[in-house]
């Protein structure tokens, strides 16, 4: 199995939902609100179907070391305690630890058929449910845990389809010497602040993120003039 407790909940989150993007049913998928907000127990929604026959998934992930029949409960209780338009027809709960124990399983059932009641198709995915996805999937497993992982549990043949990509831990070293390299360049040649005195400020702290919102009314643009030959075949039909 591949180390899902190495990640951080962000990064196990992302993964979840890029997994759920890549199920043959689900049309669009997106996080669902940020943190500090209410969520009603998911962390995000995927939707099937056409336009018309829009079926609506609900996405729980869970990152606990220990995942007990109290946490089966707790995670369908927040579902069914939300109020939901159009109602959900799946309920996914991701955790990264395994649903081996007797007691979990009994949960687990006990929940598939309350939520069955409410026309909730329950799926559980655990530890070894999203590993055994992520065997067709290298880039997922090279994205977040590595080229290592990738030769060890997707194979040899994995690694070679996967070219001269860069892996995530690659990614994030290169960004975080960037960084540095840029950052000392910047120190270099800063020429400071006018008529700063003896203490100097760094650069990165004389500016803040600017927060700015652009609203412009949407315009039509004028229909062009119809000429004369236009008029006049219009006029004979």
């Amino acid at each position: 199995e591949l180390p899902f407790g190495d990640l951080t909940w962000e990064n196990f989150e992302r993964l979840c939902l890029r997994i759920a993007r890549r199920e043959a049913n689900v049309r669009q998928c997106f996080l669902y609100g940020e943190r500090g907000q209410e969520q009603r127990g998911i962390d995000f929604i995927g939707y099937a179907g056409d336009v018309r026959n829009r079926e609506v998934g609900v996405y729980q992930c869970k990152r606990e070391k220990a995942f007990g029949p109290a946490k089966v409960i707790e995670a369908v209780d927040a579902i069914l305690g939300g109020q939901w338009e159009p109602q959900p027809r799946c309920f996914v709960l991701c955790a990264k630890t395994p649903f081996r124990t007797t007691q979990v399983q009994d949960e687990i059932q006990r929940q598939i058929a309350r939520l069955a009641e409410r026309g909730v198709d329950f799926k559980p995915w655990d530890s070894e449910a999203l590993s055994e996805r992520l065997k067709s999937m290298p880039d997922l497993v090279d994205d977040f845990f590595g080229r290592v992982w990738v030769e060890t549990f997707n194979g040899p043949a994995s690694v070679a389809s996967l070219g001269v990509r860069l892996s995530g831990p690659d990614i994030r070293r290169l960004r975080s010497r960037l960084f540095e390299l840029y950052s000392r360049l910047f120190d270099r040649h800063d020429p400071g602040l006018p008529g700063q005195l003896a203490r100097r400020v760094p650069y990165r702290d004389r500016y803040v993120t600017p927060e700015v919102s652009e609203h412009r009314p949407a315009i039509a643009a004028p229909a062009p003039e119809a000429t004369s030959a236009q008029e006049a075949q219009q006029a004979a039909l």
